[in-house]
């Protein structure tokens, strides 16, 4: 089977959300993930709902297929105050509803809360909050993919205490890289219950967001292929790599045409 590549729309964060993906599709990418910027787009346009079935129809209509999206990049689901906990449950519904009309499966979320918190607290609020949103999607088919922001282990007592069918983890391969943690035995801890990628290289001196084999990248593709294959990873292997769109659209349009095979050749050759 075909490893099933995907790019991060916001790859054309200057485009409106349609030409993201004709970009994409021109360049042999039938696979994509929605961006916080393009769902903030969408959103503006009207009714959730409305707007998302609209959509959904353009990209049958492309060839493309889009089951991961995003959620609102910045949304704090455990902050201090209940009205601010609030503030961004109610802000989400929006998100979810887009989302299911869309028939995204993979809703990626940051687990939210500050350093400073007391972790029962923030543990505390962050399952509220994931019961709330994860209330309002059930019956859509749609998880929540908690990413991990840093640290993958960080992301153990919410998973134990969340329904494999409601929760899931969307494993961001450069912020793991920052710490000491291992890509294999991160994937392999998740299991069944990893949904969703954000593949990006970096040199451990920061979260670069770079293509594989960047110049000093240092995250262990085969080591991420092989443990991929060992779980039987069936979602997309998708692209999140702001570091390589600071450039001028024919560029892109180059470095797409590059990655292709590179990726290819990573999860095909690499995971065998």
């Amino acid at each position: 089977m075909q490893p099933k590549l995907s790019m991060w729309t916001s790859f054309f964060i200057d485009l409106s959300p349609e030409d993201a993906l004709r970009e994409q599709a021109a360049a042999g990418w039938r696979f994509a993930e929605l961006s916080d910027e393009h769902s903030k787009a969408l959103l503006e346009r009207g009714d959730p709902a409305h707007t998302g079935a609209a959509f959904r129809r353009f990209i049958a209509d492309l060839g493309v297929s889009m089951p991961q999206g995003h959620l609102w990049l910045t949304v704090d689901i455990a902050p201090a105050s209940e009205p601010a906990r609030r503030e961004a449950i109610e802000g989400l519904r929006r998100w979810l509803d887009l989302y299911t009309a869309l028939g995204i499966h993979a809703a990626v979320i940051h687990p939210g809360g500050a350093k400073h918190q007391d972790p029962a607290a923030r543990l505390d609020e962050q399952l509220r909050s994931l019961a709330e949103l994860a209330a309002h999607a059930r019956g859509s088919g749609l998880v929540l993919c908690l990413e991990n922001c840093s640290s993958g282990l960080a992301l153990q007592p919410l998973l134990a205490a969340t329904s494999p069918a409601e929760v899931g983890v969307c494993l961001d391969t450069g912020h793991l890289n920052l710490t000491p943690e291992s890509q294999g035995d991160f994937i392999r801890f998740c299991g069944s219950r990893l949904k969703a990628l954000h593949l990006a290289e970096n040199d451990k001196s920061g979260d670069q967001h770079n293509f594989p084999y960047a110049r000093g990248g240092s995250v262990p593709w085969p080591e991420v292929a092989s443990a991929l294959a060992d779980v039987a990873y069936d979602g997309l292997l998708n692209f999140e790599v702001p570091g390589e769109n600071r450039c001028p659209l024919p560029v892109r349009r180059l470095k797409l045409a590059y990655l292709h095979p590179l990726a290819s050749w990573i999860f095909t050759a690499r995971s065998g």
